[in-house]
């Protein structure tokens, strides 16, 4: 049973309470010849995919910054374990340490979901009485002396693990072992999202292999009678601390630690991880501020988990990246973007926290959005996120859209499309909207400005609205707060001489579908390949638009907004009034585009698709598409 089914049960204010759930990975999507995998969307889709459905506020809309509710504040826990080969230890330490925001007078409950304990007692004191109900992870700790308000304790745990490593991705024991599922450790009952605090891992494993942990490392691994002792320390406060032991080689450049399958791995596959390490690591730096730890290790576990996962400083991954030809350009780019997205979680979920299933958007919308950014400083164009855009429009039904913000979004059959995909979509489209060069500064100040707390949608909103200059309550209310894609029907009337105005109407269909309010961005074409972008507000419609010498208009060409847009009539496609020769070589160019790009390993959505092309909507350009042009050819004169 995993985190998330078992607190969903618990009887305190806790019913939805949890860690990432993530999607299985099929053992066969990376063999060891990674072209007869799975294709590359549904691979990336499938290591990235997990929902976020975390303890819900029983205050009314009220959001509290870290440890800041509850009886106690957790300020430190401390965790010994050692290993006999690949497999989890029988008995664990725990060490607690917290201070009393109120006196605390006959007990206190701690969350013990996956260890069963044997014995507790106060550092230096007595055993204690305790009552553990398995089934709801439910700790009671009877005190023999009251603790007043402001006073801080430490508690000593002796447990045994009570977890099986059968149900990846939390945790696996096959090649290699990690462990990364919540609750394994003691919590707060009531708060477990909410109140973080700092982590020592002990780690005791088989010489022959490497132990990696959550944190900075505290010197190198000391190798001691047949066994390699490490400990580390979480330098912020987290909510998941998590580790990993196996045969591995060990190499770093930089912050950047490598820990890839020993005899196992491509030595161009390893130097690959390690780009993509420094590389995410300097262009995050230059984004969202200093990288927040002293190193960034990259540990593999077993492809079998299925999952990428993206702890403090630690981030785990499937051991077959390091086995991944970087000469494979499909493979290599999922490699990539999967990496730099747990990369970005450095920032999104362990710098900047989030508090519920609402906000999840907040840590994975905004790790895809760095992962994105990543791919832009690589590539040079924006393929990753235009990519995510059109998966959204193209692989979210209307009728099961869900607003991102909110707790709807978790019961989705589209999470991924939704939270990842649309989300990061909704920060790139106000990002165009607004220009880099003020975005960029903005982004920025809210990751420093929010540094080691706790964030919200809200508050997310309030601050880019004083940091641009701007109200965004209308695009917030279009991209995060409601769910749809608006039809736009784009109808251009042409003047009686050439250099005259043309009249443009933008139609809304009546009836149910999202409407939208607001600018539209226009992009004027000239001959000479010059353009000019102009704004024109939908409440103005119809409206004169000066084509200032510009043959032809685009709109809304960056994405700004979540559309899809149509010509009236639909033959023409360029939006100067007429359907003529220019159309049809605009569309003839244009034949072969679908909405799903094949590949040698499979289908991807196309970055550069472009609706209007495709007259009998049928996700793809074809002969279909010229005929219902040539039907319509002189419309318009």
């Amino acid at each position: 049973m995993s985190a998330i089914r078992l607190m969903a049960r618990m009887a305190r204010p806790m019913a939805s309470a949890g860690w990432p759930s993530l999607a299985a990975l099929a053992v066969a999507l990376l063999a060891a010849s990674p072209t007869g995998a799975q294709p590359p969307g549904a691979l990336k889709k499938a290591l990235l995919s997990h929902d976020l459905p975390l303890t819900l506020h029983p205050e009314d809309g009220a959001r509290r910054r870290a440890d800041t509710a509850g009886v106690f504040d957790l300020l430190e826990v401390g965790i010994d374990l050692r290993f006999d080969g690949l497999a989890l230890p029988d008995e664990v330490t725990f060490d607690v340490t917290f201070e009393a925001r109120q006196p605390i007078g006959d007990g206190f409950p701690l969350l013990a979901a996956f260890y069963t304990p044997l014995a507790i007692r106060e550092l230096g004191g007595d055993e204690l009485d305790f009552a553990h109900q398995r089934a709801t992870g439910e700790l009671a700790v009877f005190l023999d002396r009251p603790i007043p308000e402001g006073a801080t304790r430490t508690y000593v745990i002796e447990a045994a693990l009570d977890f099986a490593c059968d149900t990846p991705p939390g945790c696996s024991d096959e090649r290699f072992l990690h462990l990364a599922e919540a609750a394994w450790y003691p919590m707060s009952l009531e708060y477990p999202v909410d109140d973080r605090f700092r982590v020592r891992l002990a780690l005791d494993a088989p010489a022959e292999h490497i132990p990696t942990g959550t944190g900075v490392r505290l010197g190198e691994p000391v190798e001691e009678g047949g066994r390699v002792r490490a400990r580390f320390v979480t330098e912020r406060p987290t909510i998941l601390p998590a580790f990993a032991t196996g045969p591995y080689s060990l190499r770093r450049t930089g912050v950047v630690e490598s820990f890839a399958p020993r005899g196992a791995s491509l030595p161009a596959a390893v130097d690959r991880m390690l780009e993509i390490g420094r590389g995410s690591v300097e262009v995050y730096a230059g984004l969202f501020g200093p990288f927040p730890f002293g190193r960034l290790g990259m540990a593999a576990i077993d492809t079998e988990a299925g999952a990428g996962l993206g702890p403090q400083a630690n981030i785990l991954l499937p051991d077959v990246f390091w086995q991944v030809d970087p000469g494979d350009p499909v493979y290599a780019e999922v490699v990539r973007e999967v990496t730099s997205h747990e990369i970005g979680h450095q920032y999104f979920f362990n710098l900047l926290g989030v508090v519920d299933a609402g906000e999840a958007w907040m840590s994975e919308a905004f790790a895809e959005y760095a992962a994105t950014r990543m791919s832009e400083a690589v590539t040079g164009t924006r393929d990753h996120a235009r990519t995510n855009y059109w998966s959204y429009v193209h692989l979210v039904p209307p009728d099961e859209d869900r607003p991102l913000w909110g707790e709807g979004v978790s019961a989705s059959p589209h999470y991924f499309e939704l939270v990842y995909l649309k989300g990061s979509a909704a920060l790139h489209a106000l990002r165009y909207r607004v220009g880099s060069d003020r975005w960029d500064p903005a982004f920025r100040g809210w990751v420093q400005t929010f540094a080691g707390q706790l964030v919200t949608t809200a508050e997310f909103e309030g601050y880019l609205g004083d940091a641009l200059g701007f109200d965004p309550t209308a695009f917030f209310d279009h991209f995060i707060y409601s769910a749809g894609v608006v039809d736009l029907r784009v109808a251009t009337t042409r003047g009686r001489t050439e250099r005259a105005p043309v009249t443009v109407e933008i139609r809304q269909p009546a009836g149910p579908q999202a409407r939208l309010a607001g600018p539209v961005p226009l992009r004027l074409h000239r001959p000479d390949g010059s353009t000019t972008d102009v704004m024109i507000e939908l409440a103005d419609q119809p409206i004169e638009l000066d084509l200032d010498g510009a043959q032809w208009f685009e709109v809304d060409p960056e994405l700004t907004l979540f559309r899809r847009v149509r010509s009236d009539p639909a033959g023409d496609v360029n939006h100067d009034g007429v359907v003529d020769g220019m159309d049809l070589l605009d569309l003839h160019a244009r034949q072969g585009l679908r909405t799903l790009r094949r590949t040698e390993a499979g289908s991807v959505i196309e970055p550069d698709w472009a609706e209007r092309f495709d007259l009998n909507d049928d996700d793809r350009v074809d002969g279909g598409d010229l005929d219902l042009l040539l039907e319509q050819f002189g419309a318009g004169w």
